[in-house]
C-alpha cells in the first residue's frame, strides 16, 4: 500500500531542513556564470595584441568562454569504484558546452583525478581542487596572510600564484598538479574571478549565539565558528554567499559598459607579479566585511545561523555597486597578468 498523500506531505516537510544543509553543503559557485562571463569579456577587451595571440594559441577560444572552466569540473564525480566521470546533467550543463569534445571532457576529468587527495580533504565526496576557489580570512584581519586561519597553501591565492608560475615556465608548487600551460590559463581566468568576489576571500566566524569571535581564539571548534564565506548564514530562502554570487539578469558588457571604463580606470598593482595575488586578497577581506554590514544575525540552528536584512532595497543595491566595481577589477587584473607575461 501507497503512504498517503497526508503522511507522504507530513515527511517531505519533514525533511525539508535536512535537504537544506545538504544543498548548502555543495560547493558553491563562485560569481555565477554570467559573472565569470563578464570578468574574462572585460579582460578580452584589455589584452595587448601579442597576449591575445597566446591566448588563443593556448586555448582556441577567448578568456570569456574559458572564465567558466574551473566551475565546469565541478561537474566530474568520483565513482565508488575510484574512477572520475564527468556528469553531464547538471544545472549549469548549459554553460560548459564549450568544453564538451571529447579531448576537453578527458582533460577536465583528468585535472579532477590529479587535484583530489594532494592536500588534507575538504570534506566527504570533494576533492582538493574544491578549495583552490576561495580563502577564508577573518574580516577583522583586514587584509589576507598566509599564516592566518582560514588561509592554506591551497585555497585560491595560492591557486593563482601556482597557474602564474607554470605560465612563466616553472613547474606548479605542491599540492598543485597543473598538466600545462593551457590549464594554467584556464585555471588563472577562473580564479581571479573568484578572488574579487568579496565572500570567496573574507568570512566570518561566529559562536553559537551569532556573535563575531576569532577563529585564533583558544579553545573554539573552528567547525562549530565557521560560517564557510557566508555559506552558513541564511537570509529568507537564500544564503548570503549564494547572494554574493549572483549577478542582476541581463548584466553584460553591451547593458553594463560602465563595467569596461570602471576597468580601463583600475591602476596598476604594485610590485612584482608574485605579489599581487595577495594584495588582491587583502582589498577583497576588506570588501567583504561590507557584505555583513547590515545583517542581523540570530544563534545557530540545524548548522546554519538564521540572519535578516535591516534594509533590504538598501543592501541589495550596496552590493549591486560593489560586485560591478569587483568584477570591473578582475577584469582589468586579469588581462593586467597577461599582459605582463606577453606584452
Amino acid at each position: 500500500m501507497g503512504v498517503r498523500p497526508a503522511r507522504w506531505l507530513r515527511l517531505l516537510l519533514s525533511l525539508l531542513p535536512l535537504l537544506s544543509l545538504l544543498i548548502m553543503a555543495r560547493p558553491a559557485w563562485s560569481w555565477d556564470p554570467p559573472g565569470h562571463e563578464l570578468v574574462g569579456a572585460v579582460a578580452d577587451r584589455l589584452l595587448t595584441p601579442d597576449a591575445r595571440r597566446h591566448v588563443e594559441q593556448l586555448l582556441g577560444y577567448n578568456l570569456e568562454t574559458s572564465s567558466k572552466w574551473a566551475d565546469c569540473v565541478r561537474s566530474v564525480e568520483r565513482r565508488p569504484d575510484g574512477s572520475f566521470v564527468y556528469d553531464a546533467t547538471t544545472r549549469y550543463q548549459h554553460w560548459c558546452e564549450a568544453f564538451m569534445a571529447p579531448a576537453e571532457v578527458a582533460r577536465m576529468e583528468d585535472y579532477v583525478r590529479r587535484n583530489w587527495s594532494n592536500c588534507p580533504g575538504p570534506g566527504a565526496g570533494h576533492g582538493c581542487h574544491e578549495t583552490y576557489h576561495f580563502t577564508d580570512i577573518d574580516v577583522q584581519r583586514g587584509a589576507y596572510g598566509k599564516s592566518f586561519a582560514g588561509a592554506s597553501a591551497h585555497d585560491v591565492v595560492s591557486a593563482i600564484t601556482a597557474a602564474i608560475d607554470v605560465l612563466e615556465g616553472r613547474a606548479a608548487p605542491p599540492p598543485f598538479s597543473i598538466r600545462d600551460r593551457k590549464e594554467a590559463l584556464l585555471m588563472l581566468a577562473h580564479f581571479i574571478g573568484d578572488l574579487h568576489q568579496p565572500l570567496h576571500a573574507g568570512a566570518i566566524y561566529l559562536d553559537a549565539e551569532g556573535r563575531p569571535v576569532s577563529p585564533d581564539r583558544p579553545g573554539l571548534d573552528g567547525g562549530d565558528i565557521r560560517t564557510k564565506g557566508g555559506s552558513a548564514i541564511r537570509i529568507g530562502d537564500k544564503n548570503l554567499h549564494a547572494m554574493w554570487d549572483a549577478v542582476p539578469d541581463g548584466w553584460s558588457l553591451a547593458t553594463q559598459p560602465e563595467l569596461l571604463t570602471l576597468a580601463r580606470e583600475v591602476p596598476k598593482t604594485p610590485g612584482p607579479l608574485a605579489s599581487w595575488p595577495e594584495q588582491w586578497a587583502s582589498e577583497s577581506v576588506r570588501q567583504a566585511a561590507g557584505a555583513f554590514a547590515g545583517v542581523s544575525i540570530g544563534p545557530r540552528h540545524d548548522g546554519v545561523w538564521p540572519a535578516k536584512l535591516a534594509d533590504p532595497a538598501a543592501y541589495e543595491a550596496s552590493a549591486e555597486r560593489i560586485k560591478s566595481r569587483q568584477i570591473a577589477r578582475a577584469g582589468a587584473r586579469l588581462a593586467a597578468v597577461l599582459n605582463t607575461l606577453w606584452p
